[in-house]
């Protein structure tokens, strides 16, 4: 079955391009416009070598292989595969691994070379943590000292790219490609409070969207655990 189409699908040829010529890019694109599942197959069809996908948690990187796998119609572990702390599901075939960030801390210090690696995605950049500065500046170390050949693509939703263009040298050698998203409909309506506690308040909003749309989803924040607790025993 086809996947269906994205936003971040018009940009892919660019980005293919944009990197094939100056090695770094980095893509700005909202939040579901399809950049962590269609990014990196694109890279890997264009790089010779494994392309490693880099997500800031354990099970977002084991969320995204399966995702990809499925869109692939590949078996996890064959074509697309991820490498986390304690687990890893990828062979000697795997063109995609989805790996955390301290385990992309450990590949770059066991091989600095990065031995048969034509690419690396850094996803969720925004997400800043001391592995993920790291590792940028390890990279950056080896396409300037040893892999000039090497392809880094630095992606995120909400990210500032200039320090990252700066970093590299200036958009002559670190381009900015940005996708558009997709805009819905919004509307906004409040509940007062009153003499209510929050978690009583919370499952009668809940009930009454859930009644007046009942084949949608409602996706509920609340401060934390013992207040989820409880408006799940409530709405129970």
């Amino acid at each position: 079955m086809k996947p269906v189409s994205l936003p971040v699908d018009g940009v892919l040829d660019t980005l293919i391009d944009r990197l094939d010529a100056h090695g770094v890019v980095a893509l700005t694109a909202p939040p579901g416009s399809g950049k962590t599942t269609r990014v990196p197959p694109a890279v890997a069809a264009a790089v010779t070598g494994r392309t490693l996908l880099l997500q800031p948690r354990r099970v977002a990187a084991r969320a995204c292989a399966r995702r990809l796998a499925d869109e692939h119609g590949s078996r996890l572990g064959d074509r697309i595969g991820y490498w986390v702390r304690f687990d890893k599901h990828f062979g000697s075939d795997t063109k995609v691994v989805v790996l955390t960030e301290g385990i992309l801390t450990r590949v770059l210090q066991a091989d600095p070379f990065l031995d048969g690696i034509g690419a690396i995605i850094l996803d969720e950049f925004h997400e800043r943590s001391v592995h993920s500065d790291l590792a940028l500046a390890l990279l950056a170390d080896v396409i300037r000292d040893a892999r000039p050949d090497l392809k880094i693509v630095v992606m995120s939703a909400t990210l500032d790219a200039d320090p990252i263009v700066r970093f590299f040298g200036g958009p002559q050698q670190c381009p900015v490609i940005a996708a558009e998203g997709r805009r819905y409909p919004v509307t906004t309506e409040h509940q007062p409070l009153g003499d209510r506690h929050l978690e009583s308040a919370v499952s009668r909003a809940v009930r009454e969207a859930v009644a007046h749309d009942p084949d949608g989803h409602v996706l509920v924040f609340l401060p934390g655990v013992a207040e989820i607790e409880r408006v799940q025993r409530s709405l129970s």
